[in-house]
């Protein structure tokens, strides 16, 4: 979730005309500090869980640390590597990743709306 809100953000934020190869490289540079910080604090819990615990704490801090690192993983490598290969096949079409900007959007509509008027 947090990273195609980046893409978004990116994609919406940008002067001009921003790719989406652009706003996808920005927004996952942008959210990996966001998703690490999260993914640490739990596994510093799950760590002082697993000192401190006992033998069925241990357990669901260990199984936790493992789903973490999983998360990581799929977040990090496994989510890159799909919006990679879907961008490849699909590279200018920013409605199939649900890439839109409203406010360029509304602009355009607005100049097109006082041009008939002016007429």
């Amino acid at each position: 979730v947090i990273i195609f809100s980046r893409i978004k953000d990116e994609y919406r934020s940008g002067t001009g005309e921003v790719s989406i190869q652009t706003a996808v490289k920005s927004g996952f540079k942008k959210s990996i500090s966001a998703i690490m910080d999260g993914n640490v604090t739990t596994l510093l819990g799950c760590l002082i869980m697993y000192f401190l615990g006992t033998s069925a704490i241990k357990s669901f801090a260990l199984t936790l640390g493992i789903g973490i690192i999983i998360s990581i993983f799929t977040a990090l490598v496994v989510t890159r590597l799909l919006v990679s290969s879907f961008l490849t096949f699909n590279r200018d079409n920013p409605k199939l990743y649900n890439l839109y900007n409203k406010e360029k959007e509304e602009g355009v509509k607005a100049t097109a709306q006082d041009e008939e008027v002016a007429e």
